[in-house]
């Protein structure tokens, strides 16, 4: 009578536990993801919430105690642990094992589809595998022995090993003393099988006599047995290693599980850049990603950025000319990072965190082709969406102390969102720092040095590169409402910020819509290496320099007055290094005829330079191309940066202040004007020679008039207010330090540079 089954020796119980579980698991993941059930690390179904790291954790459990089935069978059968038929060992290492892998399911959540290959992709399809190879053998187990119970019998080979010498003996006994014929028989029947009509022929040919020709039939049923025992060993072999296939696949594949999960375990909670400090990782472990890694989801995003000044920091030529002979010639002697790469600091953050440079010549060397794109792109994606601080410090930028406040100890990405939306890419998170996204410019857009160690940065005795957050800060006490963003990164027609994202394989689910800003990061650069024509930011950046000033045209007389007005920025005009750039007055005076008899700023080409006196000095003559004497009526707001600054006295040797209580920086005497910004330099401001006013940049709302006295004859007046990022003999001086070897080479790309046309008036005076 067989013996009934316990409730735990049933399959169908174990499969009930796995489906409340499993369900109920479920059931919460999805409630979290949801939103319905709030979970501190994230709304998602994702690994990285703490409902995904208890369920990992759940599945490392659940995974090591399918292993007990292993110790059942070997050494816990009399122990009180063991307790139990084996029956309910193997159903319950069965349903463990379903367990943890639905559980994995739930984990990784929307990550099993997507599309990147990771760690815990690799360690989920080895888990899948193995769980679906033991339940194969278990089916095998299940259905193959009572299929071959018929043909086979049972599995013992060594009761029929037993069984054959018994037949063999037989087989002996009735064949001791018989004829040489009986023998030979009795040989021709243990080699091959046959009939009883064969043997019947046999028996007549071979003349046994009559006592020997019963024996040989019952020799024929012995040598039948003991054929057919000797084929069931045969398809006992068989059958064993069907079975046991399925062995040598599940326990390498279980053993496999270890190691996986340790590679897993490691990359996931990204212990080795968690103990090495930014920068000593290498590339392998570094959290940071190249820009082209996001295009996927953000193609609109990438592309606006790519044709940035942003993307091309580190690549400019300019930048590459400047900052090395900067490193050369000025900083080589310079103990410590600070100042050294107060330039690359800004423009490249990453590549010189990964570099660990502390004297950077450009381009930097990452090691290999890929890594080379990635420490010289520049200000990318994750130099603004893995910063993690928040600047307060305006003396911080440029200087390696605001490095510390990158996020690279994972691949978490902060935005403005209060819901982001998981995805297979990263981690999403809003920053405190978005509460006032302004403050992301203040880490690159107010730079200066405290030379003297005293706290405080103040011009004349630091080194001040450019102030604009400084500026910017001012226009909002002053009532300014607008932001950096509202004119570098005004909202665009998109509505959601991954919107090239594969749903369910990229992005879990649709984002609720958005309000998207433009990366073009659109101001007054952009890449000399391109063409004018081919400047996909060109239109751009003439409508933000249109929207900046305006321009009006009064008369009494022959003298002629031209106002300009600060209307539209939130900061100086010019700002940032207003040393290089150039806003000037183009004024040209008509007769009745039509004929020019006044001008002063116009040029007959974008590469001419303007022929101002404070640059047509013996420093800078052979480098200026177009000018053969001072324009002496020139208005251009272009400071000159000078090699030694000093500040300004009166007669008792007392350092006079501005309307702003800062100290007045003048040129120090037998001072040079420079391309080069150094320790003991800065920007001065620049004279009119007509009537000695000085061009300081506009303060946003201020306005400017500047007289023109005309021919008498004059009848009509054209201005226009023209805008140049750079002096053609700025670069030309710049590209005539370059080595021969570095590349790209600066001087042929003068000829790109572009003049703006910020604002224009005309008059009549007649």
């Amino acid at each position: 009578m067989l013996r009934r089954q316990t409730l735990f020796e049933r399959g169908v119980t174990w499969a009930v536990i796995t489906a409340m579980i499993t369900i109920i698991a479920a059931l919460w993941v999805g409630m979290v993801a949801g939103g319905i059930i709030p979970d501190p690390l994230g709304q998602a179904a994702r690994g990285y919430t703490l409902t995904g790291y208890l369920l990992g954790f759940t599945v490392i459990v659940v995974g090591t105690l399918t292993f007990a089935y292993s110790l059942r069978k070997r050494g816990l059968q009399e122990s009180i642990v063991g307790r139990g038929s084996m029956m309910s060992w193997l159903w319950a290492h069965v349903a463990l094992g379903l367990i943890a892998i639905n559980l994995s399911v739930l984990h990784a959540g929307f990550g099993v589809i997507s599309y990147p290959v990771s760690s815990g992709k690799i360690l989920f399809w080895t888990f899948a595998f193995l769980t679906l190879s033991g339940i194969v053998w278990r089916t095998v187990y299940a259905v193959v022995p009572k299929r071959a119970a018929a043909r086979i019998g049972n599995y013992s080979a060594e009761a029929m090993s037993d069984r054959i010498v018994e037949l063999t003996t037989e087989i002996e006994k009735v064949a001791a003393g018989r004829s040489a014929a009986f023998r030979q028989l009795v040989d021709w029947l243990g080699a091959a099988p046959h009939t009883d009509q064969e043997l019947h022929y046999a028996v007549a040919q071979g003349q046994l006599p009559p006592d020997e020709q019963q024996a040989i039939f019952e020799v024929k049923v012995l040598a039948d047995s003991r054929r057919r025992a000797e084929e069931r060993i045969i398809h006992q072999k068989r059958y064993t290693r069907r079975q046991q296939l399925w062995r040598w696949i599940h326990v390498p594949l279980a053993l496999s599980i270890v190691p996986l999960l340790f590679v897993h375990v490691l990359g996931a909670t990204r212990a080795v850049t968690r103990l090495l400090p930014i920068g000593s990782q290498g590339m392998l472990f570094s959290s940071f990603a190249p820009s082209g890694d996001c295009r996927s989801c953000h193609r609109a995003v990438y592309d606006q950025w790519k044709h940035s000044m942003h993307a091309h920091a580190m690549r400019s030529p300019v930048m590459i000319a400047q900052s090395n002979q900067v490193a050369k010639e000025v900083l080589a002697d310079v103990d410590g990072p600070d100042p050294k790469l107060i330039c690359v600091n800004c423009h490249g953050p990453v590549g010189i965190a990964l570099t660990k440079r502390e004297q950077a010549l450009l381009p930097l060397d990452g090691g290999n082709d890929d890594q080379d794109d990635l420490v010289n792109e520049g200000v990318g994606c994750v130099v603004c969406h893995q910063y993690n601080g928040a600047p307060s410090d305006r003396g911080s930028a440029g200087l390696t102390p605001f490095q510390k406040k990158y996020e690279h100890v994972g691949n978490t990405y902060f935005g403005p969102f209060d819901d982001p939306v998981g995805n297979a890419a990263h981690k999403s998170e809003r920053g405190a720092i978005y509460d006032d996204p302004t403050r992301l410019c203040v880490a690159c857009h107010n730079v200066v040095f405290d030379k003297n160690e005293d706290q405080r940065f103040d011009k004349g005795p630091d080194l001040v590169l450019q102030e604009t957050t400084k500026e910017y800060d001012e226009y909002r006490e002053n009532g300014g409402g607008a932001t950096c963003l509202d004119c570098h990164m005004p909202y665009d027609k998109r509505s959601r910020a991954a919107e090239s994202a594969d749903l369910v394989f990229e992005q879990d689910a649709e984002a609720p819509k958005r309000k998207t800003r433009d990366h073009s990061f659109v101001a007054v650069d952009y890449p000399l290496d391109v063409p004018p024509e081919k400047d996909p930011q060109r239109l751009k950046r003439g409508a933000l320099l249109r929207s900046a000033a305006t321009l009006r045209l009064s008369s009494v007389g022959n003298v002629l007055t031209a106002t300009i007005k600060n209307t539209g920025c939130g900061h100086n005009l010019p700002t940032g290094l207003a040393f290089a750039r150039q806003m000037w007055l183009e004024i040209q005076a008509f007769d009745g005829s039509g004929r020019v008899i006044f001008s002063s700023g116009a040029l007959a080409k974008n590469t001419d330079d303007l022929c101002d006196d404070g640059s047509m000095s013996d420093v800078f003559r052979g480098f200026m191309e177009g000018c053969t004497q001072t324009d002496r009526n020139l208005v251009n707001f272009q400071l000159k940066l000078v090699d030694v600054i000093d500040t300004k006295r009166d007669n008792a040797g007392t350092e006079l202040r501005n309307e702003d209580g800062e100290r007045i920086v003048i040129a120090a005497p037998n001072a040079r004007e420079s391309v080069l910004q150094r320790l003991t330099g800065g920007a001065v401001a620049r004279r009119r020679p007509l009537d000695n006013a000085l061009f300081t940049p506009m303060k946003p709302g201020e306005e400017r008039a500047f007289n023109y006295i005309l021919p008498f004859n004059a009848f009509r007046v054209e201005a226009r207010l023209l805008f140049r990022s750079f002096g053609p003999y700025f670069l030309r001086a710049i590209a005539a330090g370059q080595p021969k070897s570095e590349k790209p080479r600066l001087a042929p790309l003068v000829k790109n540079l572009q003049i703006d046309e910020m604002a224009r008036a005309e008059i009549r005076l007649r």
